[in-house]
């Protein structure tokens, strides 16, 4: 089997090439890595042996379609986690959001119509449903409140009208853990970097929002589930658990008892957004909820210093 991966060398995708390389070797011939590096963060590059499977860094824009077009030959899945996704400018510059996850995913979408390509997964995100009262789940309707949202609710309907092929959309919860191309504006992110190299975190509003979140390596174990199965139906979330603010706080006082924390807007309350858990795809798989404090002095420990 041969992979693409768009945005193969971002914070999920390098997690996910390597998660691939060691779990899946036996079965690939190989994985082709599509980004235009605009990150210019190439940590993912260096440093780790991916040995196993065949690899190519093909890079280029997935604007390109002449490149994407030649990029596709011969592959028989296509993973697309390729998007602008940087806070906190998701309110503030639309642009962005449009070109790369609504026209460029349009773009890609309409190679792979017209390609060989077998299977397709496109990575949305729980984003696309705004904020909710209710526990959200496949069948809530998408409401989208930010630029972002909006672009990867577009974006799934350009996969949607793709015909003849499978066709997955996984809507993801804020991912959490180490990957070699990090980000760290992600809450769990940013709490870890803070409270490890600064002894304070920021928190904004009172803390009662709530999330739904998801580990790396349980989103990798998802999408691989995704790729390397018939799945019963299009769309999926995929979430381990919800937790608010101040909940994700008692984690870190754990790892971190001496942690101070600084509150912006104290008597802010901010909206929520919880998924049903355990989500349909955590019940094909049988997984069990992970353990949070486990996975997150598992990346405490992955700093240099």
């Amino acid at each position: 089997m041969k992979v693409l991966i768009t945005g193969g060398c971002g914070y999920l995708g390098g997690y996910l090439v390597q998660y691939l390389n060691d779990r899946f070797s036996n079965q690939l011939d190989e994985i082709i890595i599509y980004d235009n590096l605009s990150r210019g963060d190439m940590a993912f590059l260096f440093g780790q042996n991916i040995n196993d499977v065949k690899i190519k860094l093909w890079r280029n824009d997935i604007l390109d379609r002449h490149n994407l077009i030649k990029a596709t030959d011969g592959v028989d899945v296509v993973v697309h986690l390729a998007a602008k996704v940087t806070q906190p400018y998701t309110d503030v510059k639309l642009h962005p959001f449009e070109q790369v996850n609504n026209w460029g995913s349009a773009n890609v979408a309409d190679v792979l119509e017209e390609s060989d390509v077998k299977k397709v997964i496109y990575l949305s995100s729980m984003t696309v449903y705004g904020t909710q009262e209710n526990i959200i789940n496949e069948n809530s309707v998408p409401e989208p409140q930010t630029y972002y949202g909006m672009s990867k609710l577009k974006g799934e309907k350009h996969f949607q009208r793709i015909k003849d092929k499978e066709v997955i959309i996984l809507r993801s919860a804020n991912v959490y853990g180490y990957s070699p191309t990090m980000r760290i504006d992600s809450v769990f992110n940013r709490f870890m970097f803070e409270a490890h190299h600064n002894g304070r975190v920021n928190r904004v509003g009172d803390g009662s929002q709530s999330r739904a979140f998801i580990s790396l390596q349980s989103f990798a174990k998802q999408v691989c589930h995704a790729i390397f199965n018939n799945l019963d139906q299009q769309l999926y979330n995929i979430a381990d658990f919800n937790m608010s603010i101040n909940e994700v706080l008692e984690c870190y006082f754990k790892l971190f008892p001496d942690l101070e924390v600084i509150t912006v807007e104290q008597n802010a309350k901010l909206k929520s957004l919880n998924v049903e858990i355990p989500s349909n795809l955590q019940k094909t798989l049988n997984l069990e909820t992970p353990d949070v404090i486990e996975n997150l002095n598992s990346f405490r420990n992955s700093f240099s210093f």
